[in-house]
């Protein structure tokens, strides 16, 4: 096989705190789990990584130094890592998250090899968020009560910053792979878990667009793929429930005709082809 153009790591939902395992959730198991991410990563030749969201659980006063610990381990790794927030991170405060992360906003874009990245906030409208956009959430959830309140929406000003950044891709041409905690489409995820809350204003705009490729998730720990309108729906299975001797991670390497998804673990690989 041809190599490709270049290649990124992936993890979602490492969810780690110092606790004991709750369901499904083997929390204390994840440090090693990440740090063996981060060693395999660093043996291979790729642009950057991503973490898509929940990098910690939540766990009283222990979450920041459990937080802190969690960035430790990434900032090891040779290449960029780039951060999606999900609802366990607003765990801590979002300026720390931001500050840490060494982003300017939640939402955030780049550009590598005819390749736009677009990473989305879904908790900008949300139960966690402030002023208009929390007033906005309890509105929503009181006129769709069957949407669950640890979700989140993205704003109207974040889709108008979103709108820029495909009409920009469109002009250069570039293909687009969008990054976001929540899933956008129903057949990656599940009524338990919910979805991102105006994911049909999301898919609106991909079913539209002629230059996105794919849209990456976690959330949805289970994981679970979709396509529609040529635009893959991914959600990636989740680090934190991994089997005690497995792992959850990966790597995508990206063609000019698709994305090939090297799981390791308990993360499927999977041959996305693009329109």
């Amino acid at each position: 096989m041809n190599k490709p153009i270049f290649s990124f790591g992936v993890v979602a939902d490492i969810q780690y705190a110092d606790h004991d395992d709750i369901g499904h959730l083997r929390l204390r198991e994840v440090p090693d789990k990440l740090r063996a991410a981060v060693a395999d990563w660093n043996q291979q030749d790729l642009a950057f990584s991503v973490q898509l969201g929940d990098i910690v659980h939540g766990n009283a006063d222990n979450t920041h130094n459990e937080f802190s610990l969690m960035a430790s381990i990434l900032a090891e790794s040779r290449h960029a890592v780039y951060h999606v927030i999900g609802n366990h991170c607003l765990s801590v405060a979002l300026p720390k998250l931001l500050e840490t992360f060494k982003l300017a906003a939640p939402y955030y874009t780049f550009a590598h090899k005819g390749f736009r990245f677009i990473s989305l906030y879904g908790m900008d409208v949300s139960l966690e968020s402030d002023g208009e956009e929390k007033l906005a959430a309890e509105k929503f959830l009181i006129e769709n009560p069957t949407m669950r309140q640890w979700c989140g929406a993205i704003s109207d000003r974040q889709l108008a910053w979103f709108d820029k950044q495909l009409s920009e891709a469109a002009e250069q041409n570039e293909r687009v792979i969008i990054f976001c905690h929540f899933p956008a489409h129903w057949n990656t995820t599940d009524d338990n878990h919910g979805i991102l809350w105006n994911y049909q204003e999301i898919a609106q705009r991909l079913a539209s667009s002629n230059h996105v490729v794919a849209y990456l998730n976690g959330h949805f720990h289970k994981g679970g793929d979709a396509h529609e309108h040529g635009v893959h729906f991914v959600s990636f299975e989740a680090m934190v429930e991994a089997p005690q001797h497995s792992n959850a991670y990966g790597v995508v390497d990206v063609y000019a005709d698709k994305l090939i998804v090297r799981g390791v673990g308990a993360l499927k690989s999977r041959t996305l082809m693009f329109r």
